[in-house]
């Protein structure tokens, strides 16, 4: 028969043992609980998941551009003056190609030169046919390039719409022109000539013109 103190040891020796083991068990639990939390603390605030070995969620994707969604930008459309102007650069290149200004391509072109007349104050038909009659001829049996074609016509134009314009700014308009045709080969009479009609042209103009 065990005696009493030994009953006692034995019992404070089994419950040390089963401290003992219980004890790592629940430190384990609150290491697990507390990474837990610790995730959710975590991700709650926007670090990434990634770091704990949660899977990521990847941001929703920019949906692409629908004719519903998408702008363009708005067609701007050439004036009337710009397309008779286009219209007048076209007749000299068909001239050249022609080598010749015919009876029809001169009626064209006087028609699209008094397109481009816009303002209130218009040349006479007579003065604007002598004026583009002569140049058209002149030009056909020349050669010349676009851009001069373009400087030309641009100062053309400037010419039928000078209303306004003060002398000293007609004389460089007159002197531009006289330039682009002597660059084209045009003989001194024959731009002479030219510039003259436009003179007559623009004095309508600036006289009150064809209403």
């Amino acid at each position: 028969m065990k005696s009493p103190a030994l009953i006692l040891l034995t019992s404070l020796l089994m419950a040390g043992i089963a401290g003992a083991q219980y004890a790592p068990a629940k430190q384990r639990a609150r290491d697990v609980s507390g990474r837990m939390t610790e995730r959710q603390n975590v991700t709650a605030d926007g670090s990434p998941a990634s770091r704990y070995g949660l899977p990521q969620t990847a941001p929703p994707a920019t949906p692409p551009p629908t004719a519903e969604n998408s702008v363009s930008a708005p067609t701007i459309k050439p004036s009337t003056q710009q397309q008779a102007a286009t219209k007048v650069k076209a007749d000299l290149a068909e001239a050249r190609a022609k080598g010749e200004a015919t009876a029809e391509l001169k009626k064209q072109f006087v028609q699209d030169l008094s397109a481009t007349a816009q303002g209130y104050n218009r040349p006479s038909l007579a003065a604007l046919t002598r004026f583009g009659e002569s140049l058209l001829t002149a030009v056909a049996t020349k050669k010349g390039t676009a851009a001069d074609d373009a400087r030309l016509v641009k100062n053309v134009v400037i010419s039928l719409n000078s209303a306004g314009l003060s002398p000293a700014r007609l004389q460089e308009i007159s002197e531009e022109i006289h330039a682009v045709l002597t660059k084209s080969g045009i003989s001194a009479d024959e731009t002479s000539l030219i510039t003259q009609h436009l003179s007559a042209a623009v004095s309508d103009i600036q006289s009150g013109g064809v209403k």
